[in-house]
């Protein structure tokens, strides 16, 4: 009898300890995602370097700029704890928007992003078409 009250004891325990460790997972929020939609610009129509690689080697035209369709939601399925899969709507936004983009007089395309670093100075990013290997 001590064997099964020592067996339950210590089954109670695991189940208590498994119940408070799940009790502390938490879930954060979805936040919004960049996407190449509504006022988006790049330099390359939103195409990876592979993608644009091949569409210039074969003498097509590169589409480039502001271009691209409406911000569409992402859905994902995701498996909850209960083991069943919901689906997840991610809200998207234009990932470079055309406002904060400029044109240098030196060939430059630059995307002031808004944001400041460290310094105080505001950050900029180039955007650059990827290299064509020969």
């Amino acid at each position: 009898m001590s064997h099964i009250m020592r067996l339950l004891t210590g089954l109670l325990f695991i189940m208590l300890i498994a119940t408070l460790a799940l009790a502390q997972i938490r879930v954060e929020p979805v936040g919004s995602m960049p996407a190449w939609c509504g006022g988006s610009y790049h330099v390359a129509g939103g195409l990876t370097d592979k993608e644009y690689i091949e569409i210039v080697k074969s003498g097509q035209g590169v589409s480039s700029g502001t271009n691209f369709g409406a911000c569409e939601d992402v859905v994902k399925e995701v498996r909850g704890f209960d083991g069943k899969l919901n689906e997840v709507r991610i809200p998207t936004y234009p990932a470079v928007p055309a406002p904060q983009v400029s044109f240098e007089a030196d060939g430059r395309v630059l995307n002031v992003t808004g944001e400041l670093d460290k310094d105080g100075k505001a950050v900029v990013n180039e955007l650059k078409l990827p290299d064509i290997p020969k």
